[in-house]
């Protein structure tokens, strides 16, 4: 996956009363497999970055190039019809990640299992909590098979243990897909992530070891941040 001269436009994506982009010069290549944090102050550019690589927004300037089948889990809900049940809106995905007819019961019947909602998997999803939708995704993201997979903030509205199944379960993969993580929670990201890229003010800052990077954020004065 590469970035290059990735500049967001003030009015779509930038800060309208200060005039500056949202993202701006930002440049960098991922490699297969890598597993990368996003770590940023809150208003960095994190999640306008995520929305570019998983192709919900389009650069103004530059390019954001990616290869191979993109999952996301971004944006509690993103995606989900409120009106219909887990299992409607897995069906519904499942077809919208093109997986072959025949299969759908196979993984429908898998996610159902894995997410671990019981009967609420058949309850309307405007009921679920946060959690529960986001289990959902997870679920119809790791059977999607992604080559790359977008991970925001609202991972932290599942339980850990929850979610250290999921991603155990993608490291797995032969090949692993590549993940771009988001969380403010500094051990979940050391214990997943082996590279950071550190956002500051829409610029990055910061592109090293995760141990390095969180050091770098933690170490740096507020307004800089």
């Amino acid at each position: 996956m590469t970035f290059q001269s990735v500049n967001f436009s003030r009015g779509t994506f930038g800060r309208h009363d200060t005039g500056s982009f949202a993202i701006s010069d930002i440049s960098f290549t991922a490699q297969r497999g890598e597993a990368i944090a996003v770590i940023g102050a809150n208003g960095s550019g994190k999640t306008t970055l995520l929305r570019l690589i998983a192709g919900i927004l389009i650069p103004d300037t530059g390019s954001c190039t990616t290869y191979g089948r993109v999952a996301t889990v971004i944006d509690s809900g993103f995606g989900f019809d409120s009106n219909l049940s887990g299992r409607e809106n897995v069906r519904s995905r499942l077809k919208i990640d093109r997986i072959q007819t025949s299969r759908i019961p196979e993984h429908l019947a898998w996610i159902e299992r894995f997410v671990g909602l019981g009967s609420s998997f058949d309850q309307v999803v405007k009921r679920y909590s946060s959690g529960m939708v986001v289990r959902l995704m997870i679920g119809c993201a790791i059977c999607a098979a992604p080559d790359i997979l977008v991970l925001d903030e609202s991972i932290g509205q599942v339980d850990e243990q929850f979610l250290a199944k999921a991603l155990e379960l993608l490291f797995r993969c032969d090949p692993a897909p590549t993940m771009f993580v988001s969380s403010h929670d500094s051990d979940f990201l050391r214990r997943f992530c082996k590279r950071g890229l550190l956002l500051s003010q829409g610029e990055l800052v910061g592109d090293g070891p995760i141990d390095e990077v969180l050091h770098t954020y933690r170490t740096a004065p507020r307004g800089e941040q």
